[in-house]
């Protein structure tokens, strides 16, 4: 008995021992997590501040990257319009005082070189590179891109020059430019803008990538149909033919057509998704494009679309009389309460030069806004017919 009450007594000293064992590692532990837990929390501030930096810079670099989207579309802007007043030269003739004034055509022949653009000369070209076909890219900030007005207005460059002179390197470089045209006119006859465009800052909503313009239309028209004329290339006369397509499809269905008022129709450079831009001197090119396709062509279609865009002009050329100059577009008109834009020295004159090709065909139909806006190139103001001065 004694002997077993004696191995009772060691055996609970060993369990009491234990859990005095168990206890001292358990509290050891528990401050060992405690301890884990600041260093994790710790951690998790420091990381939190690290965040905050982190969405600071993103915001500082979503605000540097606005800025240079805007200073990039300002330089764009500012090299178009050094592209254009360079080309605005061309049309012009220089006066014994260094002034421009506009250049007006005695005559038009749809087969023959293209009002000035024999003498267009090469410091137009200084934004262009050309490809391994002849075909010109022009330069943008974000790089190189195809622009279908810019490549009829080479090939009509080229055409001209190769009339004028006979200069057979002309005329490859004119053949370089329709067979492009063929190649990339789309199944709907369009010659397409490969890249988004906001005109007018995008006021009238976005153009996106693979858009059509009235007049690259009638660019091309007008081109292709001189080289049909040369060649008999029945591949230039049905791209002639089909690019009248988008000439017949209103802008909510993909084309160009866009009624004012919901009675004159109107062919737009740019066909704007929101609201209508009525840019001036592209209706103009447009309607020279579908009156040689109807000429030289016969396209009764061309002929049709042709005529209501001359009755359409007819009622609205006074809408873009100011009393002091011409309005580029009659974007004042589908926006409420904005100012007119006043087309800059180059534009205006280019207006007049249209005008008179216009004058020519008609018969002198518009002769008195042409003579009235020549007035203004010299100078000259008076209220204007829409009651805007």
């Amino acid at each position: 008995m004694k002997h077993e009450l004696l191995a009772c007594l060691v055996l609970c000293s060993s369990l009491f021992s234990g859990c005095l064992d168990s206890n001292d590692n358990t509290a050891s532990e528990l401050e060992e997590s405690q301890q884990i837990i600041e260093e994790m929390e710790l951690k998790i501030s420091n990381l939190s501040s690290q965040l905050d930096g982190v969405n600071n810079t993103i915001l500082e670099l979503q605000v540097l990257q606005s800025q240079l989207n805007e200073i990039s579309s300002q330089l764009d802007e500012a090299n178009n319009t050094i592209l254009e007043l360079q080309y605005l030269l061309t049309i012009s003739n220089e006066s014994a005082e260094g002034m421009y004034w506009p250049m007006r055509f005695e005559s038009y022949n749809s087969t023959g070189f293209y009002m000035n653009h024999a003498n267009w000369n090469n410091n137009l070209w200084e934004r262009v590179i050309f490809d391994d076909y002849g075909v010109p890219l022009v330069n943008y900030s974000w790089g190189f891109e195809y622009v279908p007005t810019t490549a009829f207005h080479w090939g009509l460059v080229s055409y001209s020059k190769w009339v004028e002179t006979g200069n057979t390197s002309n005329w490859d470089d004119a053949v370089k430019i329709a067979e492009w045209a063929v190649q990339n006119q789309s199944e709907d006859g369009a010659w397409l803008w490969g890249f988004s465009h906001n005109y007018s800052r995008g006021v009238l909503g976005e153009l996106s990538s693979g858009w059509p313009g009235g007049m690259t239309q009638g660019l091309g028209m007008s081109f292709l149909v001189r080289m049909y004329s040369v060649t008999n290339d029945t591949r230039y006369l049905n791209a002639a033919l089909n690019a009248t397509q988008p000439l017949q499809e209103t802008v909510e269905d993909g084309g160009v057509v866009r009624m004012f008022n919901d009675q004159w129709i109107w062919y737009e450079e740019y066909p704007t998704p929101d609201n209508g831009s009525y840019v001036l001197n592209g209706f103009i090119y447009t309607l020279i494009g579908l009156y040689d396709n109807w000429l030289i062509l016969s396209s009764n279609v061309s002929g049709e679309l042709y005529g209501k865009g001359i009755e359409s002009l007819q009622h609205m050329i006074s809408m873009f009389d100011l009393g002091c100059n011409s309005s580029y577009d009659l974007v004042h008109h589908s926006i409420g309460g904005s100012a007119p834009n006043i087309a800059r020295t180059g534009y205006h004159n280019l207006h007049i030069s249209l005008l008179s090709v216009i004058n020519v065909i008609e018969g002198d139909l518009l002769v008195d806004v042409e003579d009235r806006w020549l007035d203004y190139a010299m100078g000259q103001c008076f209220a204007s017919p829409n009651g805007a001065n």
